[in-house]
């Protein structure tokens, strides 16, 4: 499930023209990025302008126990070794619900880690393009209720799902008579309760 989250953030968020999990990678790019199927390493290819990008993804259980999380290095380093004896690679991108990753040696142009801190920076518009819900709009425009529509509304409602309990208050008696009113909450018929 977390893969299928980065396919979406890449495509929407970071703007590839194409994002693939490794199991729906057409046959041609994978056989021009050396690559064969199944693989052990790679999770996504994302491409953008024609060039690839390999892609890792890392989801870990937070706990209370350890509330910072970390990529080790041995996680990374199969995928590291595979994106060096493949491509060519635009970028080796590691996707972690984790606090940061851990590298051995510098950092170089070509690595790029999405952490939890990015994800938690993503913008509302930003989530609505990965839901598709982009240029949907609500055209129904509700009316302002009086506290009387509000008190009959909620009456109704727990009219249909109050089952078979029947009583009244007090409050119930001086608004609707000696009728029975059904309900489960007072709140239904007297909102200052």
């Amino acid at each position: 499930m977390f893969e299928e989250f980065c396919v979406l953030y890449l495509k929407h968020v970071r703007g590839y023209d194409q994002v693939w999990r490794l199991s729906d990678v057409p046959d041609h790019v994978l056989t021009g990025l050396g690559l064969k199927r199944p693989d052990m390493g790679i999770d996504i290819i994302a491409e953008r302008n024609g060039k690839y990008s390999a892609v890792q993804c890392k989801y870990k259980k937070h706990t209370t126990i350890k509330p910072v999380t970390i990529v080790s290095w041995k996680a990374l380093s199969t995928f590291y070794a595979l994106c060096l004896r493949t491509g060519p690679w635009e970028k080796y991108i590691v996707m972690t619900n984790c606090n940061y990753t851990r590298r051995a040696g510098k950092k170089t142009p070509k690595d790029l880690s999405i952490c939890l801190k990015t994800f938690q920076n993503t913008t509302k518009e930003e989530w609505t393009r990965m839901c598709g819900l982009e240029g949907n709009t609500i055209t129904q425009t509700l009316a302002p209720k009086t506290t009387e529509d509000l008190r009959a509304a909620r009456l109704a409602y727990f009219a249909r799902i109050g089952g078979n309990t029947l009583h009244t208050t007090k409050i119930e008696e001086q608004e609707f008579g000696s009728q029975q009113v059904p309900h489960t909450d007072r709140r239904a018929v007297d909102p200052q309760f």
